[in-house]
C-alpha cells in the first residue's frame, strides 16, 4: 500500500538525507509551528501545533534532533505533511 503522505516531488524525497537539523528548526518558525525542548537537557526538540499552547501530547507533531538519518528525515517530512503542511510550503521553508 502506498503511503498517501509520501511527497510527490521525487527530487525532494530522494534528497531528504541532505536535510540538516538547523534547516528543520528554521522551517518550524517559517511554517508557523512551535519548537520546544525539555528542561532536562535533551538534544531533541518537539515540533508542536501552534494553536495548542500546552506541551502535552495533544500539541505534539514530531521530534527532531541533530544527526537524524535519511529515514528519520523522511518520517519527519511525512508527519508534517500528515499534519497538513503543503509540500511546496515545506520545500520552500527548508531552503537554506
Amino acid at each position: 500500500m502506498a503511503d498517501e503522505f509520501l511527497p510527490k516531488n521525487k527530487q525532494f524525497w530522494e534528497s531528504r538525507g541532505n536535510i540538516r537539523f538547523s534547516q528543520f528548526y528554521k522551517a518550524v518558525e517559517k511554517l508557523g509551528l512551535r519548537a520546544t525542548q525539555p528542561n532536562s537537557g535533551s538534544s531533541h526538540y518537539a515540533i508542536r501545533k501552534p494553536d495548542i499552547l500546552t506541551n502535552g501530547l495533544e500539541s505534539f507533531i514530531v521530534n527532531i534532533y541533530e544527526g537524524m538519518s535519511k529515514q528519520a528525515n523522511g518520517d519527519v517530512i511525512k508527519c508534517l505533511l500528515r499534519y497538513g503542511i503543503k509540500e511546496s510550503e515545506l520545500i520552500k521553508a527548508l531552503r537554506k
